[in-house]
């Protein structure tokens, strides 16, 4: 769960993940991927570029999280974006939910398996954070506007575009990342 301070608490901030263990995921559709695998109190993420059916057997990158604890994040780097992280883990993938009868703030992907029958776990963004891409001088900022999701490019050199409507509640498959997903407000 995403923080922006060092004790995990109140209201999260950035980019949270859910996921099943042992599996290969994109990164918001994108063609940054990742594996999560767990060892004891230990939840270690390898991230590459490119994913595809099968898990690379070499990595660009690592990040290992303690379970139970407020661990660093990664924010502004390759993919956690987040200054502090809580780690946890479930049976199944879990997500926050909004209270019964209130908008939804959050944007969640849901990643299927290709049938989009079985979830492989989440992705979400809380409302208002924006992902900074260093070295491509630029950014996104999400939003969710009556219960709609939004993101906005912006660009260093150029300025932002308008903000486009992020809303995908029927699930579509993408056969280049080999997944399915849905995105919605939660």
């Amino acid at each position: 769960m995403p923080y922006s301070n060092s004790l995990c608490a109140g209201a999260q901030y950035g980019v949270g993940y859910s996921t099943l263990t042992n599996y290969c995921l994109s990164v918001f559709e994108s063609y940054l991927g990742y594996r999560l695998t767990a060892l004891g109190t230990a939840l270690t993420y390898k991230y590459w570029y490119s994913p595809g059916k099968y898990c690379p057997v070499a990595y660009n990158r690592t990040q290992t999280y303690t379970v139970g604890v407020c661990n660093q994040g990664g924010y502004n780097t390759l993919i956690d974006y987040a200054e502090y992280m809580y780690a946890n883990t479930s049976v199944n993938p879990v997500y926050p939910k909004v209270a019964p009868g209130q908008v939804g703030t959050t944007i969640l992907w849901t990643f299927y398996d290709l049938t989009c029958t079985n979830i492989m776990g989440y992705q979400y963004i809380i409302n208002g954070t924006t992902v900074y891409d260093s070295a491509a001088d630029e950014s996104y900022l999400y939003y969710c506007v009556n219960g709609s999701p939004y993101r906005q490019w912006c660009s260093g050199h150029s300025g932002c575009l308008n903000p486009q409507n992020a809303t995908r509640p029927w699930c579509t498959q993408n056969f280049n990342l080999y997944l399915a997903s849905t995105t919605t407000c939660v």
